[in-house]
């Protein structure tokens, strides 16, 4: 259950323990699952660590697709336009923070792709090139 599933997430998270849905089920009494968790010992769940990135990032089958569309017959089909009113006092400062905090975050609105010969790339562009105009 998801209930389960979010146990185990927290128990992961703030105990650093590691603990199955099973043993949940295995130990229905708390102070049980307590001492189980006790004996476990530390979690030994390696952390999410980037990995080292090509020079040319090759694109996903999904993002070829769209560059093969867009040399083909251009891809104004897939932009999305949109435009925002927004109301009261603007604090620029605090909307440009905000902004550049999502842009840092997130690699995929600062990824262009690049052709080399008949070959196309992924370019992440750097975070700190970003700026609220």
């Amino acid at each position: 259950s998801l209930i389960a599933t979010r146990v185990v997430s927290a128990v992961r998270k703030q105990l650093q323990r590691e603990l199955s849905i099973r043993d949940l089920f295995l130990y229905p009494v708390l102070k049980d699952l307590c001492g189980h968790i006790d004996a476990a010992g530390t979690s030994t769940t390696p952390s999410i660590v980037p990995g080292k990135r090509p020079a040319l990032v090759p694109l996903s089958f999904s993002q070829e697709r769209l560059w093969f569309i867009d040399r083909l017959q251009g891809s104004i089909n897939y932009h999305l336009p949109v435009v925002l009113r927004l109301q009261g006092n603007l604090d620029r400062t605090a909307l440009s923070t905000a902004l550049q905090m999502i842009v840092e975050r997130h690699e995929v609105l600062r990824t262009v792709i690049r052709e080399t010969g008949n070959t196309a790339y992924q370019e992440i562009l750097p975070a700190t090139d970003w700026r609220l105009s």
